[in-house]
């Protein structure tokens, strides 16, 4: 046959194939569906071929698993887990690390791989292969496509091509996971904050609700550990309200004061700060803030303020991680948007608290000049019945008068003190301090308390000075 003919036939059939791949990946089926297909139809592409498809984890750190119509399960579980790196376990692992296609002429007396991964292609019939990294986002490798020969030789240039199709196909299937993948997050995490919403509006138990506030900026990040704590200005520092994740240790050493290599120097800045590598931290080697964050498995930190709406520092929001790097920036804009609902409910529940306190000091003023209020009508009382059975006696009658002057002026203090906002708003009556003799301070409290006396038919004996003794005080009072 005619080689440009059978050249032409090739492509045909290849053209259809991507045709029906792409139109199976937009059509949502799953990705096993997908990927496994797609080996399928290199089958069909490149006749005494084999192929596997190997994903590598987010951050091509190791091996996640693969896909295949031609192999059992247990070949791609047989890898999962492998570190990808410059450690050579096979033609995938390096084309994924180095982002280019590897192959290997022949499996068994090739010295380049490592014999675990030599016996397991050997194991399966695979004599050569041929792998192409599958390219995603941003041109980086999300895993290789594995073309694998029953027979030690170099792959032709056919095979080659299909193995680039398979590549390219993987990589379109593994990114439309990976958005359908956020999408999903997205929408649960917009979810999760309206139902956030909705509580905080409303009444609440407040560590109850920066609990879930917590919890929701630990799951968006994709951890389980951190805390929120609250501004103190005058002590000018923080104290954990709520937390979870956390050791006993690290919560009792960090309680009322937060650590200066991350929250303490967000604080200071007042700005987020992400700490990448805790164990990066040169100059805080051997100290034992450090020694407890290890000890608590603890690799990056991301420290995110809570402000008021004029931009005061009320506290922060944290999250730990156990590997190093830290959050997402996708995960920052929704703690962003936690943060405001922390500093939100942080300051309400500041505010109801102040107004409580002030209601408490308004009760308590106004009960204690209720109680003042009582001391002067008493004797003024007493003193009219004085006068009217004082039966033309003037005398009696002009002292009468005198002590409910005294007593109205007393009177008309509290009353005007009563009055002045300012001062009940303070929960103080204001003292008018002046030299003031013992003898007047004596006679005016019998004569509050005259009423009292006479109602129980006490007889009272007073002692006084015979010289004049004056006190610095308020007679009022």
């Amino acid at each position: 046959m005619d080689s440009s003919f059978q050249l032409a036939q090739q492509m045909a059939q290849l053209d259809m194939e991507q045709r029906q791949a792409l139109l199976m990946i937009a059509s949502g089926a799953p990705i096993a569906t997908c990927l496994d297909a797609l080996t399928e139809a290199v089958g069909r592409l490149a006749p005494g071929t084999r192929a596997c498809v190997l994903l590598a984890n987010h951050d091509r750190s190791e091996m996640a698993g693969g896909y295949s119509s031609h192999f059992p399960p247990s070949f791609s579980e047989s890898v999962r887990g492998l570190p990808i790196g410059e450690a050579l376990i096979g033609t995938c692992g390096t084309a994924i690390y180095a982002g280019e296609p590897v192959t290997c002429a022949d499996v068994e007396n090739s010295s380049q791989w490592s014999p675990a991964w030599r016996q397991l292609c050997l194991e399966n019939g695979i004599r050569a292969c041929h792998s192409h990294p599958a390219q995603g986002h941003g041109s980086k490798p999300v895993g290789s496509f594995f073309l694998c020969l029953g027979e030690a030789r170099e792959p032709n240039a056919w095979e080659r091509r299909v193995a680039e199709f398979g590549a390219l196909a993987t990589g379109i299937v593994v990114e439309r996971e990976r958005a359908a993948a956020h999408l999903r997050k997205e929408l649960d995490s917009l979810a999760r904050l309206q139902a956030l919403s909705a509580e905080l509006v409303g009444p609440g138990q407040f560590e109850l609700l920066l609990k879930k506030i917590l919890a929701a900026a630990a799951d968006i990040s994709g951890t389980d550990k951190g805390n929120i704590q609250i501004w103190d200005p005058a002590k000018r520092s923080l104290r954990i309200v709520v937390h979870q994740g956390l050791g006993k240790r690290l919560v009792a050493h960090f309680l009322e004061d937060g650590w200066d290599a991350s929250c303490g120097e967000a604080a200071r800045h007042i700005q987020r700060l992400v700490v990448p590598d805790v164990l990066e931290l040169e100059a805080l080697r051997g100290t034992v803030g450090l020694e407890i964050v290890v000890e608590d498995d603890i690799r990056a930190i991301q420290c995110t303020p809570l402000l008021s709406r004029d931009g005061r520092l009320l506290g922060m929001l944290n999250n730990h991680y156990r590997q190093p790097g830290g959050p997402s920036p996708d995960a920052l804009r929704y703690i962003d948007l936690l943060a405001r609902q922390a500093a939100e409910l942080i300051e309400r529940h500041q505010s109801e608290s102040e107004l409580a306190k002030e209601r408490q000091h308004k009760d308590e003023f106004l009960a204690m000049l209720a109680h003042e209020l009582r001391n002067p009508l008493a004797p003024m009382r007493n003193m009219l019945e004085v006068q009217r059975r004082s039966r033309g006696n003037w005398q009696q009658v002009m002292e009468a008068n005198e002590v409910m002057e005294r007593q109205l002026q007393q009177l008309v203090r509290l009353v005007d003190d009563l009055l002045d906002v300012n001062r009940i708003n303070r929960g103080k009556l204001e003292l008018r301090m002046e030299n003031v003799a013992v003898e007047d301070a004596v006679r005016q409290a019998v004569e509050m308390c005259r009423p009292a006396l006479d109602a129980r038919g006490h007889q009272l004996q007073l002692t006084l000075p015979s010289q004049p003794v004056a006190v610095n005080g308020d007679s009022a009072v």
